[in-house]
């Protein structure tokens, strides 16, 4: 009835908001240099930083990570709500949850089955400390010293690493989480009548003309960044030292963000959210963004204990995850704002290249920057550098093997 209900509609697929695909490309862009700040100032298992950390790169560091992780993955589910219904009431259940699956969790489930094991091997053949076999895979990574042949890193990656730690170690817990928010969604819009008949049998008329007042939008953004710190901070208190989410450890302490923003996203396609973002907003986001940044930056640096970026005990972090949540919601939408009024025309060809290959430049971008990072780590040089360097040279270099991933034959069915 569900399929039927649908495919009798035929609904006709929207134009492209063309800034929502600049900013998802701006957004990936973010994720390449944040985690080009991350192998230098932490590590990116399996690769542990071999540099020494002095305290301005530290600093620096900190900041920058702190700020990209408060926002950047929650905008990206947002964005993902954004088309999730649209996408469901055209396809239909069964044809929306398949798409998704090829899309979502066939790439991951090869990325961990065979291009993260050959990540292992490379840096056996291009690092001094390649894998050995132990009994704890992080010990297995961080403290070889012995060689081991490829055959030998390959089966230490399926007996002791992937069992333990599966999509620990990369960025596709992301896809996999996507994926389970897509099921969750469909399972709840079909089985829950009023959801079904408000989301996808009931269109509500477009009111561009009709702007949201800014009092109201000050007013709706303050109740979601509260909403945002409550959920965030309730499941962060549960979460003890080391706790791991599995299948998909992901960021434990930012799953609730994950998904109000990705439920956000569904409620602003059906009311038109985006229909209400303006360039009047713009002073006012920024300057909440900026206040709540700050506010955040100093309760995550002089809060007692320790500070986790994930996961962990944060009983003592309630002011630091309040104003880490409002900072995050009021900077998302100064993004929306930024895009829709300065990056709202159609691209050119050059850059509707870039938009296309954004998925693709996600899923292989670790392979580009931990390989240029290994060669970094064999120079001399101060670690500010090494990650000036690898921003300048990993980023393209990520999305040129995006490009060229987007030209396998066949590609286009997963990428």
């Amino acid at each position: 009835m569900f399929e039927k209900q649908m495919s009798d509609s035929q609904p006709v697929r929207k134009p492209r908001i063309y800034y929502v695909d600049k900013l998802r490309l701006f957004l990936t862009a973010i994720v390449v240099v944040h985690h080009c700040f991350w192998v230098v100032a932490a590590g990116w298992f399996p690769f542990y930083r071999p540099w020494e950390i002095d305290t301005p790169t530290r600093v620096i560091s900190f900041i920058v990570l702190t700020a990209d992780q408060a926002y950047f993955m929650g905008l990206f589910f947002f964005l993902s709500g954004l088309v999730t219904v649209p996408s469901l009431r055209r396809k239909g259940a069964f044809q929306f949850l398949k798409d998704r699956l090829v899309r979502l969790v066939i790439p991951a489930v090869l990325y961990d089955l065979i291009l993260f094991p050959l990540l292992f091997c490379f840096l056996q053949a291009a690092w001094y400390q390649p894998v050995w076999e132990s009994k704890s895979p992080y010990d297995a990574i961080a403290y070889a010293v012995s060689y081991a042949s490829f055959g030998d890193v390959w089966s230490i990656y399926y007996k002791y690493i992937l069992p333990e730690l599966i999509f620990i170690g990369n960025h596709m817990w992301f896809t996999i989480t996507l994926f389970a928010l897509n099921v969750l969604a469909v399972l709840l819009i079909t089985i829950i009548k009023p959801l079904n008949v408000k989301l996808l049998e009931t269109t509500l008329p477009t009111q561009e003309s009709i702007q949201m007042p800014l009092k109201n939008m000050v007013k709706l953004l303050h109740i979601f960044a509260f909403i945002l710190f409550v959920v965030n901070f309730l499941l962060r208190l549960a979460c003890i030292p080391d706790y791991i989410w599995y299948p998909v450890i992901g960021n434990v302490g930012f799953i609730g963000q994950y998904v109000v923003a990705f439920t956000a996203g569904i409620l602003a396609s059906h009311h038109k959210f985006l229909d209400h973002v303006q360039q009047s907003h713009l002073k006012f986001s920024l300057i909440h963004s900026f206040v709540f940044f700050n506010l955040a930056q100093i309760f995550q640096t002089y809060a007692p204990g320790p500070i986790k970026a994930s996961i962990g005990d944060y009983g003592h972090m309630i002011l630091a995850t309040l104003f880490e949540q409002y900072f995050a919601l009021f900077w998302s939408y100064a993004l929306l704002v930024i895009f829709k009024t300065y990056f709202n025309g159609e691209p050119s060809k050059r850059v509707s290249y870039f938009i296309g290959a954004a998925y693709s430049t996600y899923i292989i971008h670790q392979w580009v920057v931990i390989p240029i990072a290994v060669g970094f780590a064999y120079l001399t040089l101060h670690p500010l550098l090494v990650i000036f360097l690898l921003c300048l040279t990993a980023n393209p270099s990520s999305w040129i093997c995006g490009i060229l991933l987007k030209m396998i034959p066949g590609s286009d069915i997963i990428l």
